[in-house]
């Protein structure tokens, strides 16, 4: 795959943007202006000149002056950094003064512009509201009805035959009934429901005829005196018991007088004495003095500053409750709110007051991310790396291969690998890998590469590999099974071949005939074929004596010489024993002497004498044994013994001497058989090694290679290459017969392709918040302990925080510096302060 950077066409506008995920800008989405992308249509003030403005349309910025308003006031209040000059009163109204034209309207002077707005009423939850003097909004205690104000708990009529009263804002009306005339002529009175005759007079749903006088049956306080009433031309008179004054006394049932200890106001009871709310109104308090009301003047409420008004329950004035932004807004008394323009401006209302005051970001991470759209501070929620975002808990890669990082909380956390210990010579660090490996051997000075095998440069029978910097060496002797008894191994070579002959540790070509080097006399020859060595006795001619005698130098008998004319003593003959005779001749004296012999025994003990001249057949007559005597022990003739000195022979008395020939032995299972003390042939019970016998089942270290580890097992050695451990010193010491190198000096540590000596601390190579120290060979790490501290936004320094600085948004700066806010650059944020 090949990748190369995608070349973008040129666009015919000046300010061209890209849209979101695209690569290259066009003159579609906007113009780019100070790294800012101004929408299409709309205007951007000159970062340089406040009084130009330009216009963005298709992706090019057109700009001109900026046009200021006409001014209405004569003194025009210029402002540094702004291009249009603004006016600072109101029509005698200061700036930032508020008033009320009336209860509904508020008005309020900014830039020398009366802006006013009319308070919008919530709907009330009456039907018949009244609004109370000096407020705006309508509230549900006493109620307006078709223009007729009613007191709450009243009643009024407001037509003929229509009586309404109210009940907390609600009208509810009734209309009477008039019953059926008594006359032929009824008359309408005005301002009376129902018609009635002409004279007669009519109480409690009844007609009185003019001039009649009745007892009233209810409601006896209809008038001022109620024990007899009577009718005159349509006009009642009562006459009677005069009552106390109480005009809000309760009524008594049957009784004219009414009850003066309470009051009965409103339809609603008050017990004397007790101050109460007329009608419901909080403004007009008023208290029940034996049947009649004394109220308070009504209650004058303060002018209110505040844009938003509320009376609460029970209360006559109204208070502030809340606060109008400058977009018409509402917002509750102590409600918090961000701007939309800016999300780091954090605004109150207080007091009536807004308040607004940019938020102050405390991060408590070391890679917080940045801010998401509409919110001001960065947050701790993932992990931003080297303009890379990560996740909480995602694996955040480094340079350093032996720290694995996580993002934990908006901080990079960084744990180190700790390695295992190594425990060769020659370990390596691969690239973007933290902890040594064993990848070489060393062996007899030569390097080689894991994995790789080689012969051994000293026995090509052994074949070693590296293997994890160790190395294993194995004997390939056991594999070798040569057809031949007597195989020779050619130079470099690891097994023997049938090609030639080694015998007795010398080499034979193929075919080559030699006198075999264990025999003094040339009597046996040796013949290699195919890698076999057979020895054989030399063949003799027959001698036609009867008598023959040996001679040590010579390898063949010769006859006795019969001429003999003098006596004397005869040599005596000895002949070697060979594994290979067939015959053994004894080593025998004899005895001549000058006269005839009548017979010669081997027994015969005569001293020897000179001896006359006799023929040849007297002298063997007489030489002829009768029975032979060796070491003191006699045998007869044709007796078999076993050799009284050597048990490997077995010897016959012959007329002619003694015969002995060698024991013959069987061939052993073993290669390495030993002889038995007091036996004739080895046997496998033990092993005869390099002239050494080894008991069964003994272990022993090879004479001549202190490195192979040797064990006789039934007549057989078995040996093996001694692995020798890697040894952790870097100048191992090999001692006279010893395999392997030893350390004479305390172990050091290998640690990133450094030595460090036994007990040394030292910082990390690769990571100096990390301390380490050299133990046994092994290295062990740990992080730097660190002081606490108790600051909200301390610096990290020397790989501990500490509050001699400050971190903000991923910035460090020192004690009582101020500095710009990295999130928001308008006003410099300050530091913090570490007593």
């Amino acid at each position: 795959m090949t990748c190369q950077p995608v070349t973008c066409p040129k666009v015919p506008c000046t300010h061209p943007a890209k849209r979101h995920g695209a690569c290259c800008p066009d003159c579609q989405h906007g113009c780019i202006y100070d790294s800012y992308i101004v929408p299409e249509g709309e205007t951007v003030e000159d970062v340089n000149d406040t009084c130009t403005e330009c216009l963005c349309t298709r992706g090019s910025l057109v700009c001109g002056p900026v046009v200021c308003p006409e001014l209405t006031c004569s003194d025009p209040v210029h402002k540094p950094g702004e291009c249009c000059a603004f006016c600072n009163s109101c029509d005698g109204a200061e700036e930032g003064d508020t008033w009320q034209p009336d209860p509904c309207t508020h008005c309020q002077c900014k830039q020398g512009e009366q802006l006013c707005y009319s308070l919008g009423c919530s709907p009330p939850a009456c039907h018949n509201p009244a609004r109370p003097q000096g407020e705006c909004c309508p509230v549900c205690h006493h109620c307006d009805y078709q223009g007729h104000h009613i007191m709450n708990g009243d009643s009024k009529v407001i037509a003929p035959c229509i009586t309404c009263s109210c009940n907390l804002g609600t009208v509810t009306c009734q209309s009477e009934e008039c019953g059926p005339p008594v006359c032929l002529h009824p008359e309408s009175i005005p301002g009376e429901c129902c018609p009635r005759c002409p004279g007669q007079c009519s109480y409690d749903d009844r007609v009185i005829a003019t001039g009649s006088t009745f007892q009233p049956s209810f409601n006896p306080c209809l008038n001022c005196s109620c024990q007899k009433c009577s009718c005159d031309s349509g006009v009642i008179t009562c006459t009677g018991e005069t009552c106390q004054k109480c005009p809000y006394g309760v009524p008594v049932p049957g009784s004219c007088c009414p009850d003066c200890s309470r009051c009965f106001v409103g339809g609603q009871l008050v017990d004397n004495k007790v101050w109460f709310n007329r009608g419901g109104d909080p403004c007009e308090p008023c208290q029940c003095l034996d049947g009649s009301l004394k109220c308070r003047p009504r209650t004058t409420c303060p002018e209110l500053s505040c844009l938003l008004k509320h009376r609460p329950d029970g209360e006559c004035c109204p208070v502030c409750i809340g606060c109008i932004d400058d977009r018409g807004q509402t917002w509750d008394e102590g409600q918090h709110w961000t701007l939309e323009s800016d999300p780091c401006q954090q605004c109150q209302c207080h007091k009536n007051l807004i308040t607004c005051a940019r938020a102050q970001c405390q991060v408590y991470c070391s890679h917080p991310v940045p801010p998401a759209p509409s919110t001001c501070c960065p947050t701790c929620e993932a992990c931003l790396y080297r303009s890379k975002i990560y996740a909480q808990d995602e694996r955040i890669p480094t340079t350093d291969p032996c720290s694995e990082c996580y993002c934990k909380n908006g901080s990079l956390v960084c744990y180190t690998q700790s390695c295992k210990p190594v425990y060769c010579t020659n370990a390596q660090i691969r690239p973007g890998e933290c902890c040594p490996t064993c990848s070489e051997c060393n062996y007899l000075g030569q390097t080689y590469e894991d994995d790789s095998e080689w012969p051994s440069p000293s026995d090509p029978c052994v074949t070693c590999r590296c293997q994890g910097g160790h190395v294993e060496c194995q004997d390939g002797r056991e594999s070798c099974n040569p057809q031949c008894s007597h195989p020779a191994k050619p130079p470099g070579q690891c097994c023997p071949l049938c090609d030639n002959c080694l015998y007795l540790d010398q080499e034979y070509v193929n075919g080559m005939a030699f006198r075999s080097p264990s025999y003094d006399s040339d009597c046996y020859e040796c013949h290699c074929k195919n890698g076999n060595v057979q020895c054989y006795k030399k063949h003799c001619p027959p001698l036609s004596c009867v008598v023959s005698v040996l001679v040590t130098s010579e390898c063949c008998p010769k006859c006795l010489d019969h001429q003999v004319t003098y006596a004397t003593a005869l040599p005596a003959f000895r002949v070697t024993p060979s594994p290979f005779d067939s015959s053994y001749v004894h080593e025998t004296n004899f005895f001549l002497s000058t006269t005839a012999f009548p017979g010669v025994s081997s027994s015969s003990s005569s001293s020897p004498s000179s001896l006359p001249s006799s023929s040849s057949a007297s002298l063997c007559e007489s030489c002829r044994h009768t029975s032979c005597s060796i070491e003191g022990i006699t045998y007869k003739i044709d007796e078999s013994f076993v050799h009284p000195n050597n048990p490997c022979q077995q010897c016959t008395c012959l007329e002619s001497g003694i015969t002995c020939s060698r024991v013959f032995c069987p061939r052993t299972p073993c290669t390495h058989p030993a002889m038995p003390t007091d036996a004739c042939c080895p046997t496998c019970q033990d092993c005869l090694f390099t002239q050494v016998i080894y008991p069964n089942a003994t272990t022993f270290t090879h004479e001549d290679d202190p490195c192979q580890k040797c064990t006789c097992k039934e007549g057989n050695v078995l040996c093996e290459t001694i692995k020798c451990p890697t040894t952790e010193c870097s100048n191992p010491k090999t001692m006279d017969d010893v395999c392997c190198p030893i350390c004479l000096e305390p172990k050091r540590c290998r640690f990133h392709d450094r030595f460090f000596n036994y007990h040394e601390i030292f910082p990390h190579p690769k990571d100096h918040c990390q301390e380490c120290s050299c133990t046994e060979g092994i290295v062990t790490c740990k992080e730097r302990p660190c002081p606490p501290y108790a600051c909200p936004s301390p610096r990290l320094k020397d790989c501990c925080y500490d509050c001699f600085g400050c971190s903000y948004a991923g910035k460090t700066v020192e004690n009582y510096v101020s500095f710009f806010d990295p999130l928001d650059p308008v006003e410099p944020a300050p530091a913090s302060t570490v007593e």
